[in-house]
C-alpha cells in the first residue's frame, strides 16, 4: 500500500509540476527571474527525490538539480562581477537661461565638435559619439538669441565614462563685442582728418580720425544693433548718426559752418 501511495504521489507530481514549470520558463527574461525559476525547479526535484526511492531515478534528478543550479547562478555571477560594455555615446543636456534666469526655448545651440542639438522639453540634447571626443576631453557649447542680442557659452569636460549623462546650464548675456567703423568727409567728398568721433555714452573712448578720415571704435553693442555715433570737428557742424554696429562702414559727412 505504501508503495502504491508513493507511486501515486510521484505520478501526481509529474502530471502537475512539469507543465507548470514549462509554462513558467517561458516568462523568464532576467537573471533574477531565471534564479527564481531554478529555485522552483529545485523544489520540485527535491520533492520527487523524497517521494521516489529508486536509486537510478535519484541519480538522474541530482544531475538535473546540479544543471539547474548552474544555469540559475551563472547569469547572476556574470551580471555582478563582469563589467557591462561601455556606452558609445556621451549624452549632454543643455539648458539656456536669460539674464533674468528664466529658461529660454528659442535659442540657437551648437558646439565646437559638432553633433546635432536635439530640442527636448526644457532644453537641448547632444549625442556625441565617443570617437568624436577631443584628446583633451574639452569642448564648448554655444547658445545665442540673435533677436535679443544675447549669447553665452560653457566649456564641458568629457569624462572617461560615456554612460554618465552631463547637464550644463548656459546663461545668456548682452553681446557687446561688435565694433563701429567708417570715415569722415566734407561735402565735396574729401576725407577729413582731425575729426573727433565717439560712441554716445563713451566719451572716454573718443578718437581722432587719421588723415584718411578713418575711425574704428568699440560699439558696446551686438552686431546689427543700433548705436549713436557723435562726430565733431572745428569749423564744421557736429553730427550724430544712428548706425548698425558690425561690418558695414559708416560714412559721416560734415558741413562747414
Amino acid at each position: 500500500m505504501a508503495l502504491l501511495t508513493s507511486a501515486g504521489l510521484a505520478q501526481a507530481w509529474d502530471a502537475s509540476a512539469i507543465p507548470e514549470l514549462i509554462e513558467t520558463s517561458v516568462k523568464v527574461t532576467t537573471p533574477w527571474s531565471l534564479a527564481a525559476f531554478a529555485i522552483a525547479a529545485l523544489v520540485v526535484i527535491v520533492s520527487l527525490l523524497v517521494i521516489k526511492p529508486n536509486a537510478a531515478t535519484r541519480k538522474i534528478m541530482w544531475i538535473c538539480a546540479a544543471a539547474i543550479t548552474f544555469l540559475g547562478l551563472v547569469p547572476i555571477i556574470v551580471s555582478v562581477f563582469v563589467a557591462p560594455p561601455l556606452a558609445s555615446v556621451y549624452r549632454i543636456r543643455v539648458t539656456v537661461v536669460s539674464p533674468e534666469k528664466t529658461p529660454v526655448e528659442d535659442a540657437k545651440v551648437w558646439s565646437t565638435i559638432g553633433g546635432e542639438a536635439k530640442k527636448v522639453a526644457g532644453g537641448w540634447e547632444f549625442d556625441i559619439p565617443v570617437v568624436s571626443k577631443p584628446a583633451t576631453g574639452k569642448f564648448t557649447v554655444f547658445a545665442e538669441q540673435p533677436n535679443a542680442f544675447l549669447a553665452g557659452s560653457q566649456e564641458i569636460v568629457l569624462g572617461a565614462d560615456a554612460g554618465i549623462a552631463t547637464a550644463v546650464t548656459i546663461p545668456l548675456e548682452q553681446v557687446k563685442s561688435a565694433r563701429v567703423r567708417g570715415h569722415v568727409q566734407n561735402e565735396e567728398g574729401t576725407t577729413l582728418g582731425g575729426a573727433h568721433v565717439m560712441v554716445a555714452g563713451y566719451a572716454s573712448e573718443m578718437i581722432v580720425t587719421s588723415d584718411n578720415g578713418g575711425f574704428e571704435l568699440p560699439a558696446h553693442a551686438a552686431s546689427g544693433q543700433h548705436v549713436l555715433v557723435h562726430v565733431q570737428k572745428e569749423g564744421y557742424v557736429s553730427s550724430q548718426l544712428s548706425h548698425l554696429a558690425g561690418e558695414d562702414p559708416l560714412v559721416v559727412m560734415l558741413r562747414k559752418k
